[in-house]
Formats: structure tokens, sequence, C-alpha cells
């Protein structure tokens, strides 16, 4: 009998969670009136429930009120566990008899832990799931069988007896089938709230922006437009929806947007045009961010477009070009200016130092001359000028030869070859190394990638670097040259390190401009022009060219030359 008066309680417990689910519908259960309700339900299922029981003796009665109450708290929460709780209790307390302090004690219990489960719930400790609401059940059947023990002592064992199999098996059972369809049912709702929610929002968000928002068919015709889009226009809805948007397209941009469009149809169905369209206060510009709404076929269904006015845009843009315009007309005009004007000092120049070159070699000649037929006939005063004579105008020839090959590198048509840059630092070296250089120095070579550049100039580059390198560490402890390179995929970088008087970084700046000395002539002979040349040759391959140094802690010169198909 007990398992049938179960049955019959489940029917009614199904039922009622069946219309639980239509009030959750009208009442919102966040709401406090929808938990008032379906306190008031759960709680006069309850008492239908102790209508019907499975009656031991006279006042000890068994029914399905323990799933019920439970099951109010875990899912409608506290105000609806206290209220189905309340009505349960005082309906009990009505029938008396002696399982009147035990049928209370249940209630109590099976609404308590109904609310402990709805608190791990809520703090998202514990999912809501079948092994959950199945060891949900067990803990309220398994504390029902031990409230027996508050019964009159003679029918306590007999009680146990026959209910507490039936109790601890189908009643957590019960818990689990009516706890799905609630737990479904609060799914659902949750998933209708948040797609009200959505909904509004989105609405919120596209009535109240300042873009436009308009939906067209494939044709063409509005189907949607934003209230924006309207005040826009400085027309109504239903003077839109239906007509083509087009003909509010200015007729140069016509073309431009139906082109455009075409994107729509091939993935990812999307588009970008600005045109200009005839508003209420004239043409101005807008910028479309077009997206196509495609069936699982990828056949157009419809197209949502936002539009942004760009008018200011534009007219940045078009001053903008007007700028740039007027800026590269006086960047050329300049650059044309500045042509010509090095032209005229390079020949300025290379005439100068041409010139120079017959009077320079005259003193020259005659001072050698006076030295080898008169020299002792000077006294030791004459013999000292004699001597400056001839050292300075070495000096000032090899000063002439320098800008002479300034002058002469930019007019020098780039003679491209690949070069084995290894075998030509090799060679360059052997030539311009003494015997005592080699002795003194330890000169390293590593592994230095080949290159598509003018080796005649690269020899010059090399060379001069070389020289430099030998000339500022003769008066260090540690003489060596080190020479190196790597490709990075788009161009060679080499370098040329050594460990001599070095630098003072913050004058790095004037290192490759003509005539720019870090270091005193006395103490190290040169003209300042040869990492000019360098610097020259170097940009005159699409290269650069860049130093690093410490005063004392030698210095390490670098520069870069474009990869071989940079010419092709």
């Amino acid at each position: 009998m007990i398992v049938i008066d179960l049955i019959y309680n489940l029917a009614i417990l199904i039922a009622i969670s069946i219309l639980a689910g239509f009030i959750d519908k009208r009442w919102n259960r966040k709401t406090k009136t929808g938990q008032i309700i379906q306190g008031l339900l759960f709680g006069i299922t309850a008492v239908i429930g102790m209508m019907q029981p499975f009656v031991m003796s006279e006042g000890i009665i068994f029914d399905g009120r323990s799933v019920i109450l439970s099951l109010c708290s875990l899912f409608f929460g506290p105000i609806s566990g206290i209220i189905s709780a309340s009505i349960a209790i005082s309906y009990r307390i009505y029938l008396g008899g002696g399982g009147a302090l035990t049928g209370v004690s249940v209630i109590t219990a099976s609404s308590i832990i109904g609310l402990i489960y709805f608190h791990l719930k809520k703090t998202k400790s514990i999912p809501i799931n079948s092994l959950n609401l199945l060891i949900m059940g067990l803990t309220v059947h398994i504390v029902m069988i031990l409230l027996m023990f508050t019964l009159p002592s003679k029918m306590q064992l007999i009680t146990l007896k026959i209910i507490s199999l039936t109790v601890i098996i189908a009643y957590p059972l019960a818990t689990i089938l009516i706890g799905k369809i609630l737990k479904d049912q609060e799914d659902n709702q949750r998933m209708i709230d948040e797609i009200k929610k959505s909904e509004e929002n989105y609405r919120l968000l596209i009535e109240n922006q300042t873009d436009l928002v308009v939906k067209v068919d494939k044709e063409g015709r509005f189907v949607y437009v934003s209230q924006s889009y309207c005040n826009i226009f400085g027309k109504t809805e239903k003077e839109l929806l239906g007509n083509k948007f087009l003909p509010l397209v200015h007729e140069e941009d016509q073309t431009t947007t139906m082109n455009e469009m075409k994107k729509l149809y091939i993935p990812p169905y999307q588009c970008y045009i600005e045109q200009r369209a005839l508003t209420k206060d004239g043409w101005r510009w807008y910028g479309w961010e077009d997206k196509a709404i495609v069936d699982k076929n990828g056949v157009i269904i419809e197209i949502i477009g936002v539009g942004r006015n760009i008018n200011e845009k534009k007219e940045y843009e078009n001053k903008i070009r007007n700028l740039n315009e007027e800026l590269e007309e006086k960047v050329q005009k300049r650059t044309t200016q500045l042509e010509n004007a090095n032209k005229e000092l390079e020949a300025f120049t290379y005439s100068v130092s041409h010139d120079l070159r017959a009077p320079l070699r005259a003193i020259d000649g005659f001072t050698k001359i006076v030295q080898e037929d008169y020299y002792n006939n000077f006294d030791e005063e004459g013999k000292r000028i004699l001597n400056v004579i001839r050292k300075n105008t070495n000096k000032m020839d090899i000063l002439i030869n320098d800008l002479l090959l300034l002058s002469k590198t930019n007019k020098t048509s780039l003679r491209i070859s690949r070069i084995d840059v290894e075998k030509l630092v090799q060679s360059v070296y052997d030539e311009i190394a003494e015997k005592s250089v080699k002795e003194e120095f330890s000169f390293n070579i590593k592994q230095l990638p080949s290159v598509e550049a003018d080796i005649n100039l690269m020899r010059q580059v090399f060379s001069n670097l070389i020289s430099n390198a030998i000339k500022y560490s003769s008066g260090s402890n540690t003489k060596s040259i080190e020479i190196g390179g790597r490709n990075n995929g788009f161009e060679n970088i080499y370098y040329i390190k050594d460990q001599g008087v070095g630098f003072n970084p913050k004058y790095v700046n004037k290192l490759f401009g003509v005539f720019q000395r870090l270091h005193h002539s006395k103490d190290f002979e040169g003209t300042g022009v040869g990492l000019a040349i360098v610097k020259r040759i170097i940009n005159k391959h699409e290269g650069n060219v860049w130093a690093e140094g410490e005063e004392n802690k030698g210095a390490t010169f670098w520069f870069s030359l474009p990869c071989e198909d940079y010419f092709k």
C-alpha cells in the first residue's frame, strides 16, 4: 500500500511541478510575489499529500511532503521554503496523533536541508544534477528515518521495518524525477530571461545610439530603419520601409556602392562603403559597415548596415591631401635646389682640389730640390722648416685625394656584382697591413655573407675601416681586429671591431661628417674624410652605417647592405 500511496503522491508532485513552471512564467521566482505564490502552492501540495497518506496507525502517516518541501526550498529559496513549511507544519499539528512531533520534525528537517542546498547552488559550490539531487534525497530521507525514533517506542521498530526500504529507495528517486523537471523549468526560465534582457539591451542600444542602423532585403528595400536614421533623413519609418535605399545615395557614388556590395555575396559576407547621402541637411558623407545575413546554403537573406557620419573626416582628408600636394611640391622644389647646390659644391670641390694639385706638387718638388742640393747650406732651423713644408704638402696631397674620392663617389655609377666578402677583406688587409702590423695584430675574420655590390667601392669601405682599426689600436696593449657579419633575411650586416682608444659615445653623430675628428691630429694622423667616404658609399648602396664605442674600450663600426634581390 505504501508504494501505491507514493505513486499517488508522485502524480500530484508532477502535476504541481508543471503548474509551478506556468506560475514562474507569470510571476518570476526572483520576485517576492513569485516566491510567496510558489510557497503557497507547495505548502498546499504538502497538505493534499497529507490528506491522502499511507496510514501506519492512528496519527502516524506517511506521504511525499519531505520530497515536496525539500525541493521547494532548493529551487525557490527561503521565502517559499518557510511559507510551504509553515503551512505543512500547521496542518500536521492540526491532524495531531502520536506521530505529530515526528511529522513536524521531518517537515522542518526537509526544508532546512533544501535551504542548505539552495545556498550551495546560489554560491555555485555544487551543480544541480542527478547525482546531487540523489545525494540530497538520500540525506533528507536518512534524517527522516532517524527521526522515526521520536515516535512512541512501541511504534518505532515496526514503522522502520515497514517504511525504511521504500523511503530510502523510492523517495530519493522521486526527488531526482521531480527535481529534474523543476531544474529544466528553471533553466528554461533563465534562458528566457536572458533572451529578454539581451533583446531589451539590443533594442535600447539600437534606438539610443547616434549611429544609423538599417536592414535591407537582397533587393535593397528597407525592412528596418533605426530612429536615428529617420531623424537624420527627416523621414518616418513608414515612409522608408519597402522603398529602395539607392535613390538616397549621391549619383556619383551609386556605381561604387553597388560594386563594393558585391563583396557581400562571398565570405566573409561584409564590406565597407563611403558614400554621400541626401539627408534633411543636404549631402553628407557616411561610412557604412555592411554585413550579409545568409542561410545555411550561403544565400543572402538580408543585409544589415551600420552607418556613421564621416563628413568631418572627409574634410580633414581633403585638407591633408591639399597640404600633402603643397608639401610635395615644396619638397620637390627644395630637393632640386639641394641637388643643384650639391652638384655645384661637388664641382667646386673637384675643381679646387684638382687645381690645387699642380701648385702643391710644385711646392713639394722645389722643396725636395732645395733639400737635395742645398741642404747643407741651412742651419738646423732651416732644415726643420724644409721638413715641415714637405710634411704638410704631403698631408695636403692626401686630403686632396680624399676630397676627390669623396666627390667622385656620388658621380660613380654602381657596377653590381656578387662579392665574396671574406676574400675581399683578406686581400684588403694584406694590402694595407705592413709586416710589422701583421706580427703585432690578431686579425680574425668570422663568417661573412656574400653580397651583391660594387666591388671597387666596397674595397674602399673595408680599406678605410680596417686602416682606422689599425691606426687607433696602435697604442693599445691588446691589438686585435675582428670582422664578421650575418644575414637577417632582408639585409646583410657587417662589423669591424677593435680594442683601440674608442671614442666618447655622445659624439657618435659627428663620426661620419666631413672633417669631423674626435681625436687630436698630433695623436693620430688623418684628414677626417675617410668615414664620410664610407657613409656615402654605403648610402649609395641603400644601406646604413653606425658605430658603437667607449673611450679606451675599443670601437665597433657597423654597416648594412640590402640582399641581392634589392638590385634586381
